[in-house]
C-alpha cells in the first residue's frame, strides 16, 4: 500500500503544495506543524482514493474532507453541501480562517477536526439550533481547542461555552 504521511513535512516552512501521486492509497494528515506557507493540496486526477478542490484535499467520493491547508487565503470557508464527514485534524493551524459555514448535511465532525486555528470562533450552521445541538453533543471533542465560540444557526444564534 503507497502512503502519505504530512508530518514527514513537519516545520518545512517553505513547503506551498503538495501533490499526491496516482498510487498514494492511504494518507495521514494529522501533523504539518510549522508548515506556515502550505497553501494548497492537489491530487492526480488518476488517483482512486482522493481528489482536491480549490486546494482543500478531499476522499475521491467527495463526502469526506480530510485536509484544510495551514496558509489556504480567506477568511471563510464554506464547507460544500456534498460533504457528510469532517476528518480528524483536517481544520488544524489553519491561519486566515475567522469562520466556517457548515451545512445540515454534515453527519460526523471527527474528534480535533478543528484545532489550533486561534483566530476561527464563528461557525455560520446551514440548519437550525436544534439541528446544531444534535450534530455538535453527537460529536464531542471535535473543536478539540474551543476556539469556536459561536454558532449561527438559521434560526439564531448559540454560543458555545470555553472549556
Amino acid at each position: 500500500m503507497k502512503y502519505f504521511d504530512a508530518s514527514w513535512f513537519y516545520y518545512c516552512t517553505n513547503l506551498q503544495s503538495i501533490t499526491l501521486s496516482a498510487n498514494i492509497e492511504l494518507v495521514s494528515i494529522g501533523y504539518m506543524h510549522g508548515c506556515n506557507s502550505f497553501s494548497e493540496f492537489n491530487v492526480y486526477s488518476t488517483n482512486s482514493r482522493f481528489t482536491a478542490r480549490e486546494g482543500v484535499l478531499y476522499s475521491k467520493n467527495l463526502k469526506t474532507l480530510l485536509a484544510y491547508p495551514i496558509a489556504k487565503e480567506g477568511n471563510n470557508f464554506d464547507i460544500p453541501s456534498y460533504v457528510e464527514t469532517i476528518a480528524m485534524y483536517a481544520f488544524n493551524g489553519c491561519k486566515y480562517l475567522n469562520s466556517l459555514t457548515v451545512w445540515n448535511t454534515i453527519d460526523t465532525l471527527r474528534s480535533s477536526a478543528v484545532i489550533n486555528c486561534d483566530s476561527l470562533h464563528t461557525l455560520y450552521f446551514k440548519g437550525t439550533m436544534d439541528e446544531w445541538i444534535e450534530l455538535d453533543n453527537a460529536n464531542l471533542g471535535w473543536d478539540h481547542s474551543f476556539v469556536v465560540n459561536k454558532v449561527i444557526c438559521s434560526d439564531g444564534i448559540l454560543n458555545r461555552d470555553k472549556a
